[in-house]
């Protein structure tokens, strides 16, 4: 069975009724949907690439997961896929608009400066780690997605409202999709997570993992529309 790619889909329906319902967000929602996957596609090329020369771990499959994809394509590179792509495309867009529509806010011009240095963060911070330490790469995602918050923090910190509440509102939107996955495919978290290689803390049958990457994704990426355009929430 192809479960991932059926929760893309429906996440995919999510993101169309957003796109299609707040048209005034749309520029936000694909800034979101287009730089989360940009970034985390180059960012795991390079650390293919830097495999072939050094000893370093960047495989998410099958070190933190194995899940089914269309053309087996996640076994085939180590951890990308379609359905992947599709994952950080709707994510991406989700998150970057989730605190405005909760709290009816929105985006506008300001006197900010715009800035890419906690994107350039993100990227050094998980190289880095990369080359000094081997445990399981979602660690890495999950301490650099702080790091490139902290940086966005350090030069724009009228955002850490904004920051937070994109982490609460993306975590709970994050367990409930978790949720319904394990409702739906309950054997998938015992067959498709590599759970001995992680904590092994379960929080309501969800890793502990899963929550601490929803978590400091929503903190750096919920904002980094206004971050990197120079704006701030009204």
């Amino acid at each position: 069975m192809y479960e991932y790619f059926i929760f893309d889909i429906l996440l995919g329906f999510l993101w169309l009724a957003l796109f299609l319902r707040f048209r005034k967000l749309r520029k936000e929602i694909m800034f979101g949907s287009v730089i989360y996957p940009s970034i985390l596609i180059l960012l795991f090329l390079l650390t293919w690439l830097l495999s072939q020369f050094f000893d370093l771990t960047w495989r998410y499959t099958p070190d933190y997961w194995n899940p089914n994809t269309l053309f087996n394509l996640i076994r085939i590179t180590g951890g990308l896929s379609i359905e992947d792509f599709l994952f950080m495309f709707f994510f991406g867009g989700i998150v970057s608009i989730a605190y405005e529509v909760l709290f009816k806010r929105k985006s506008v011009r300001a006197k900010k400066k715009h800035h890419i240095l906690s994107l350039v963060g993100f990227v050094g911070s998980y190289l880095f780690i990369a080359f000094l330490f081997s445990f399981n790469p979602i660690y890495n995602l999950i301490i650099s997605s702080f790091v490139g918050f902290l940086i966005m923090l350090l030069q724009r910190p009228d955002l850490f409202k904004h920051a937070l509440w994109s982490a609460c509102i993306f975590t709970a939107l994050y367990f409930l999709g978790f949720f319904l996955f394990n409702l739906v495919f309950p054997y998938a978290l015992s067959t498709y997570w590599n759970l001995n290689a992680l904590s092994g803390v379960l929080l309501f049958n969800v890793p502990l993992e899963e929550f601490l990457y929803a978590f400091s994704f929503g903190l750096m990426w919920g904002p980094l529309y206004e971050y990197v355009k120079g704006k701030k929430i009204k």
